[in-house]
């Protein structure tokens, strides 16, 4: 059961069932009386604020009602709980922050919670309630209790009664009771006012000191003394060119790779530096290509051509290598992130990974008209605007492209909103392709392996120099003969801005 104050929903409510027998019975019908709800006990510091002026807490005491755009705040110890319309409940814990605010479909008055911190309960009571998230809005079915907990990077649902349907990946979900769900909230963020982002803002952690650039000194000093060499694997998954930079996703480090060395003539040394500025995490020799084994880590390499038997003392080529444990089998997101911005004063940063975002500009607690105009003004591209029967408007996925745009709302009247600003940007962190076909250690029969996944739109992909068609939607298939003394393969990805990915499948023959 439920608990509340270190006491069941059930003796609570039965403790207070006469002292807010009014009060509840009054907020049966709040929504016709024009508040969302009603704060019936507390302990502790609570706060509200109110749509009119948002972040300007006061205190809340029992008896306050709350309307659509206010919100309620409890500090360190504290609780609350609110009596919500047709028997609905609302139990608040300790360093939570939950606005009320109105669906933005005009075709229905359904009641949404946007949880800004912490953790609360909801009872849906006899209506559809709904929350809103970063990735979208989750629907409460009648007659359900859902606790929900907001934290940095991600919202948690649990489902104790009753269900909630709810949107990810493009896809249609639905949790039952004795269930839950996480929604990761990174692709969107939005900055506090610059008042309080100075007040609360920590320190910047301070960012690692450069190294020093390698000097001509440097490399003398190394070709002056014994070289030690890693005897080089049978075979290599891949093989990339000296000079590229690229990032290897293996399910199972460490990967056996070649780098091409086309300026030497003679034998040329590949070695590595961890970022301490030695050369000798790895440090391997070959002619034409250097075949060598390397562990989980990020690296600078270079590349020296061997003269007489000794390096030289400048580098042919120079790169980087980065080596993570990923076996690549989640797909990447089909449907765009669809995020909501409000224009009242804040700064929005969304970022995408495979489809620009669609955006829902909203005017919050717009004055009454029958037309609005949306103006929207990048900063790299022409201002346009948008004309609109309601105060929220929609822009589908690749209308509004990256870079920062600023926006607002008019009404016929010349009355304006608060300006926004939004900043749009490429997720340069999240992966860039995925498989579906080999698995990982699977068997090779009759000297073949398909080869099939999908990566980022724009991307250009390769399995053993073999060009391969992307469809619509980034897909890509293809057979690969193997030989033995491969142990696997894997596949190239190059895109504009992410730069070369290697995919890789260990295989059994």
């Amino acid at each position: 059961m439920t608990r509340f104050g270190g006491r069941s929903l059930g003796c609570f409510a039965f403790a207070f069932a006469f002292a807010f027998a009014f009060a509840f019975a009054g907020c049966s019908s709040c929504r016709e009386a024009g508040f969302v709800g009603e704060l019936v006990e507390k302990s502790n510091l609570v706060e509200r604020d109110f749509a009119r002026a948002v972040n300007r807490w006061s205190a809340a005491g029992t008896g306050d009602q709350f309307h659509m755009g206010d919100a309620l705040r409890t500090g360190s110890g504290a609780q609350a709980m609110l009596e919500l319309a047709k028997s609905g409940r609302l139990f608040v814990k300790s360093d939570t922050i939950v606005r009320f605010m109105k669906s933005l479909d005009p075709t229905t008055q359904t009641e949404q919670f946007e949880i800004e911190q912490g953790e609360l309960t909801i009872e849906t009571g006899t209506l559809e309630r709904s929350i809103r998230t970063a990735r979208g809005v989750v629907k409460l079915e009648p007659s359900s209790t859902v606790r929900v907990r907001a934290e940095r990077e991600k919202t948690r649902f649990d489902v104790e009664v009753g269900h909630v349907e709810y949107t990810l990946h493009g896809q249609s979900q639905r949790a039952e009771a004795g269930t839950g769900f996480e929604l990761d909230v990174l692709p969107a963020s939005i900055e506090p006012p610059p008042l309080a982002a100075a007040a609360a803002a920590p320190r910047a952690a301070e960012a690692p000191a450069e190294l020093p650039a390698e000097g001509e000194s440097d490399l003398a000093a190394q070709a002056d003394r014994e070289e030690n060499y890693q005897e080089p694997p049978d075979s290599a998954l891949f093989t990339f060119a000296g000079g590229e930079s690229v990032t290897v996703h293996d399910p199972a480090p460490p990967t056996d790779l070649a780098v091409t060395v086309s300026d030497c003539p003679e034998h040329a040394v590949l070695e590595l530096d961890r970022g301490n500025g030695r050369w000798n995490a790895v440090r391997a020799r070959g002619r034409g290509e250097v075949r060598v084994r390397v562990g989980r880590g990020t690296y600078k390499y270079r590349v020296r051509c061997l003269r007489d038997g000794r390096p030289s003392t400048s580098a042919a080529v120079r790169g980087k290598l980065t080596v993570v444990t990923d076996a690549a089998t989640r797909p990447l997101p089909l449907a765009p992130v669809a995020i909501t911005a409000d224009a009242d004063g804040r700064r929005y940063n969304v970022s995408y990974q495979n489809r620009l975002p669609a955006i829902t500009f909203r005017w919050p607690y717009a004055p009454r008209s029958n037309s609005y105009r949306l103006v929207v003004k990048p900063a790299n591209d022409p201002q346009f605007s948008v004309d609109s029967k309601s105060s929220n408007v929609t822009l589908p996925s690749g209308r509004l492209g990256e870079g920062l745009h600023r926006f607002w709302f008019e009404a016929p009247d010349a009355t304006r909103s608060e300006p926004g600003v939004i900043q749009v940007a490429f997720d340069y962190t999240a992966r860039t392709a995925y498989l579906t076909s080999p698995p990982e250690r699977a068997t090779v029969r009759d000297g073949s392996a398909r080869f099939a996944g999908g990566t980022l739109l724009g991307s250009k992909v390769q399995v053993q120099g073999t060009p391969l068609q992307l469809d619509a939607h980034g897909r890509f298939a293809t057979t690969v003969a193997l030989t033995k003394e491969a142990k696997g393969a894997a596949v190239r990805v190059q895109h504009p801005t992410t730069g070369i990915h290697y995919y890789v499948r260990h295989l059994t023959f």
